[in-house]
């Protein structure tokens, strides 16, 4: 078997993003984190989350990446089996309690990445919390993380 078949037989890392609402960083960390990496199977969930993604989110995503987030809908984090996951993300201090209680003392491996909530921001508010958010995306898959 050639060294290109072997690394494409690399296994996925599945990895949960969570913030508050699940409707503006979550989303469109999965997002991202999905189309920076073909082993990385990313999905989101809140601590409380909202109705609907954030338009802003939804515009934001389809700009950089061209991918259309728009039907995603909030999960709950406590819906989730977390040990599912090779690594939970999580985006802000309070996400990263949450579900930190949640995880006890088993696997997977919990990191806590704050990212500033653009929720009632502007556009280019938004722009900027995509930016971090690659940037932290990025920094894990340099760590061997993702």
């Amino acid at each position: 078997m050639s060294w290109p078949a072997v690394k494409r037989m690399r296994r996925l890392c599945r990895v949960l993003f969570v913030c508050g609402g699940n409707t503006c960083r979550s989303p469109m960390a999965a997002a991202l984190a999905q189309a920076l990496s073909p082993t990385v199977l990313a999905e989101s969930a809140g601590t409380d989350p909202g109705d609907v993604v954030q338009k802003q989110a939804v515009d934001v995503i389809l700009e950089l990446i061209n991918v259309d987030i728009s039907d995603h809908e909030p999960h709950d984090v406590r819906d989730l089996a977390l040990q599912s996951y090779d690594v939970i993300v999580a985006l802000d201090g309070r996400a990263g309690e949450e579900t930190s209680r949640l995880l006890g003392d088993g696997p997977p491996a919990l990191r806590i990445e704050p990212v500033p909530d653009p929720f009632g921001g502007s556009q280019e508010d938004y722009r900027r919390c995509a930016g971090q958010i690659g940037e932290v995306i990025d920094r894990l898959m340099g760590e061997g993380v993702l």
